[in-house]
């Protein structure tokens, strides 16, 4: 093992967000327990922020249980700095600054994160925008580009446009060239979708999205779906897509529609699902070199940021909780570690 100070890490405890029970923001408790210790391709990082995501409410409410071998502390993306890495690890070491994607663990203290799901943070970027980056340049870059392919010139319509995965995924679309209609719910947000790059914003609340997308498309139909919703739109995006299109679920507030198979057959179309924590680690393993090679060159040059809607500090997790579940907010929620207390 490498690491900084080691010793003095021995008799101290880790403060983790932890769920007993099922149900609301109130049933989320810090708890404080031992450092965890890196295994072989480990490292140990002390957490300075986490981002927050669905997936950390659905699994407090026991909608959305971790993987067997997943820690049970919320959690799925840090950002903080590397105190220990295990033995054959050389790309890192201690003191590094270091963004990571977890299978859980990441509201915490400290984590350990496996190397190679780990990226350097840029030496301008603070902890709290990289650890708005992991989960949402994962779940763009596996759907957007490995599962749907999307090419330079092809129509994307991405629902959610400020949210912490839609803002990256129109910065990403318009940077590799394709046309960008992007969805959200107040006309401020739809100003802040065609800042990021957007070619054509739809309020939903006040407009046909269906109508305007179709009509952008010139009525030839989009060629790629990134889908939060499902549910009730899962059939107009159906229609909505062009011959051979792609539809990309992220979430779906209904998991029992009627689907209109006839659209799925007659223009061959294909329905994708996303979801990251249960993959197998080598397929997010490669899924983090693509990432390496053709996305943190970005990051690197500014060309993507990711947008913080607010920090709470760990110990209002609870808070943090519930502005997530009341949808008034815009980008990435982040916990900050902060002080013990």
């Amino acid at each position: 093992m490498k690491s900084l100070n080691t010793g003095s890490l021995m008799n101290e405890m880790s403060r983790s967000v932890v769920v007993e029970k099922f149900g609301g923001p109130e049933k989320l408790l810090i708890k404080k327990v031992g450092i965890p210790k890196p295994n072989q391709d480990e490292i140990l990082i002390k957490v300075v922020t986490a981002g927050i995501n669905p997936a950390d409410i659905e699994q407090r409410k026991g909608e959305y249980l971790p993987p067997t071998d997943a820690s049970s502390v919320l959690g799925l993306e840090v950002a903080g700095t590397i105190v220990e890495v295990s033995g054959n690890v050389t790309e890192f070491k201690a003191g590094d600054r270091v963004m990571s994607l977890l299978s859980g663990g990441g509201y915490a203290d400290y984590v350990v994160a496996h190397k190679d799901l780990s990226f350097f943070i840029p030496s301008f970027m603070s902890f709290s925008e990289a650890a708005a980056i992991p989960e949402a340049i994962f779940t763009v870059w596996s759907t957007i580009f490995d599962n749907a392919k999307l090419k330079k010139g092809e129509v994307i319509l991405i629902h959610g446009g400020t949210g912490s995965v839609g803002s990256i995924a129109i910065q990403l679309a318009h940077h590799f060239e394709a046309e960008v209609i992007a969805t959200a719910g107040t006309d401020d947000k739809c100003a802040l979708c065609s800042k990021l790059g957007a070619d054509k914003t739809i309020n939903y609340r006040k407009e046909n999205f269906f109508a305007l997308a179709n009509e952008y498309a010139r009525n030839k139909g989009v060629d790629v779906i990134l889908d939060f919703i499902g549910g009730e739109y899962l059939n107009d995006h159906l229609k909505l897509l062009a011959r051979c299109g792609r539809l990309l679920l992220i979430d779906c507030q209904d998991a029992n529609p009627n689907i209109d198979l006839n659209s799925v057959i007659i223009k061959n179309l294909s329905i994708s699902g996303a979801v990251l924590r249960s993959r197998p680690l080598l397929e997010k393993i490669a899924i983090a070199h693509r990432i390496k090679r053709y996305v943190m060159p970005l990051l690197i040059d500014g060309k993507i940021k990711p947008i913080i809607a607010k920090i709470f500090p760990l110990v209002d997790v609870i808070n943090a909780h519930k502005l997530m579940e009341s949808k008034n907010y815009t980008g990435k929620i982040i916990l900050e570690m902060t002080t013990h207390g």
